[in-house]
């Protein structure tokens, strides 16, 4: 071959994938754009058919204007490929959209006589983005097996007369019509891509013909949502689903459910990348289906669970970008013993639980060494944690790309080492923590959140938040939590004022403030980037509450339990345009009925 028929197919190669990398990125018009200079330059026939393909698909997202080219892409791509039944099986789709379903039964009737009985491999390059779950759903080794071209295109033969049919008998004499042969498969589609799995699976007792159109539904199967169950769901219904399903299936949402059909979905759903457990019958290891399931991504746990299964999770699920454990057991120790480092994993959040409220103190755990194997974390939150749990003061500075620091509810007393690459903490409900201005450093923080900690002044505010010499200039303080904080003297806010803290604050809490009234509410209003404000079961009034609502770019404002804060005050800020959260406090027994 030439080199320059070589070089021509290679730049036609990349400005494919160009193409198919805007259209992930949902830049239609520049994947068309591209997909038509590969077609310029590419002299393959292989590469022509794979093109057209992705041209015509592009063309038939972007709606009935582009049908007509999308169909002579189509009928392009039968006379570069005869016996290749893409180009029968596009033109027979565009057709059915444009509402010619006649028209695509003689189309796909003339494919079947050019096209031969065998497994027919696709064109070079990847699929394209409507063949995508199509080719995924016939690998080897799955439980469907590989259809080929002449039979996809009987299929849709049998399909397309069935629904020209039932129209026929729906317009001869039915008292209704069936909006799966009525509509166009583009607007169904679109509607059916808005209804959870739930309702897709309920549909399916309409009749026989929508049982066996949302059966082959692409989009019905990506989502196994038991979110409703109510008693344990059983193999058998899994394993149904699983036949339906198979690799298509990329999210699993499950309630109720035992430790086998966790593991056959975890075997079956190779393109498993999201798994979410809401509730089962007691403790269930988790460690075997990660095992299983390589493609995991993403892990929300919120059943009772230990540390040795969270630890053997993160070990052997390679592409786990974040894990959620929502009831940790107290009891059960960290013990890392691998040498192999997880750097996928972004986001790691755990919250013990205890039946009785007992949190024992565990001085033997190893859950900082973990840390080590780590390094690309991102956001860390551990709640509700045992003493024991890290060394005092807890070191974090290993985790150098570390962002987002939880430590809520630890019951810890001294500042935890943190990383000069940390822009967002939380240190809410720890009330034996104290700030030593001589020993403990604060980086540069974009968020501070100190909740409910009773030994927190307003010179503790301003020392840990006040400039160092590793200041970042893109990172100030928007978000700032001082509820329930009883020693904060709120009598005013210069304070924040002197110190620059108001500058750009986009949210403040000072909520439970017994010192905070009507007259600091001239203040906050002076904060010109301020758009969020709590001052929930405070002394505010009415006034106070238009006073804030006064504020420049002011869009949110929580009142809750403010007694003095009357019906007539929120509805008028309401009707500035300002959302006000306004419910009261239970009063003698008696429920009172809240404004939101």
């Amino acid at each position: 071959m030439p080199a320059s028929t070589t070089s021509s197919n290679s730049q036609a190669l990349e400005l494919q994938q160009q193409g198919q990398s805007a259209y992930r990125k949902g830049d239609l018009k520049y994947a068309l754009h591209s997909f038509s200079e590969a077609l310029r330059h590419t002299t393959s026939p292989e590469l022509q058919l794979s093109i057209l393909d992705h041209r015509a698909a592009i063309q038939e997202r972007l709606g009935p204007d582009h049908y007509k080219s999308a169909l002579k892409d189509a009928r392009r791509m039968m006379d570069v490929a005869t016996t290749n039944h893409k180009g029968y099986l596009r033109a027979g789709r565009i057709l059915q959209l444009m509402g010619k379903a006649d028209v695509a039964v003689e189309t796909y009737r003339y494919g079947l006589k050019k096209v031969a009985s065998v497994v027919v491999k696709g064109a070079s390059g990847p699929p394209t983005p409507t063949e995508k779950d199509e080719e995924e759903a016939t690998r080897p080794g799955q439980l469907s097996r590989r259809q080929s071209g002449r039979e996809m295109l009987e299929g849709m033969l049998r399909k397309t007369m069935d629904r020209i049919e039932a129209a026929k008998r729906k317009a001869s004499g039915g008292k209704g019509h069936d909006p799966l042969m009525m509509l166009p498969m583009e607007l169904v589609d679109m509607i059916f891509q808005q209804l959870p799995f739930e309702s897709l699976m309920v549909l399916q007792r309409v009749s026989r013909g929508w049982q066996n159109f949302l059966t082959t539904y692409d989009r019905s199967y990506n989502c196994l949502d038991f979110t409703s169950a109510r008693k344990p769901v059983s193999s058998r219904t899994i394993k149904t689903y699983l036949s339906r399903g198979g690799p298509r299936i990329k999210t699993a949402i499950l309630k109720h459910v035992e430790k086998s059909p966790l593991i056959a979905i975890s075997s079956h759903c190779k393109s498993l990348t999201s798994l979410h457990i809401l509730s089962t019958n007691g403790l269930i290891d988790i460690s075997e289906p990660a095992k299983l399931a390589k493609n995991l991504t993403s892990i929300i746990i919120d059943c009772q669970t230990t540390a040795s299964q969270i630890i053997e999770v993160i070990k052997h699920a390679p592409k786990l970008e974040s894990l959620t454990c929502r009831h940790v057991i107290p009891s059960s120790m960290f013990e890392w013993n691998s040498t192999e480092q997880r750097p996928a994993l972004k986001h790691l959040s755990l919250t013990w639980w205890s039946q009785d409220n007992f949190y024992p103190p565990l001085s033997t755990s190893r859950f900082d060494t973990m840390l080590e194997f780590l390094p690309n974390l991102e956001s860390l939150s551990l709640q509700q944690g045992q003493l024991g749990l890290l060394p005092t003061p807890a070191d974090f500075r290993c985790l150098e790309k570390l962002q987002s620091l939880t430590f809520r509810g630890t019951d810890i007393w001294t500042i935890p080492l943190l990383p000069p690459s940390l822009r967002h903490l939380d240190l809410s409900e720890n009330p034996s923590l104290k700030y030593r201005k001589d020993r403990d450093f604060i980086p540069t923080l974009e968020s501070l959140s100190l909740s409910q900690n009773p030994n927190f002044s307003n010179d503790d505010i301003i020392s840990m938040l006040s400039l160092t010499p590793e200041f970042d200039e893109t990172a100030v303080v928007k978000h700032l939590d001082l509820s329930l904080c009883p020693k904060i003297d709120c009598t005013t806010l210069r304070w924040l004022f002197d110190s620059s803290l108001s500058t750009h604050l986009e949210y403040l809490s000072l909520a439970g403030n017994a010192s905070f009234s009507d007259e600091v509410t001239i203040e906050i209003q002076k904060m010109e980037n301020l758009k969020m404000v709590d001052v929930s079961a405070t002394k505010v009034t009415g006034i106070g509450l238009c006073n804030i609502a006064k504020g420049e770019n002011m869009e949110w404002v929580g009142v809750n339990g403010c007694e003095n804060v009357g019906r007539d005050a929120v509805d008028r800020v309401r009707s500035w345009g300002v959302r006000v959260a306004a419910r009261r406090e239970q009063e003698k027994g008696r429920k009172v009925r809240g404004w939101e």
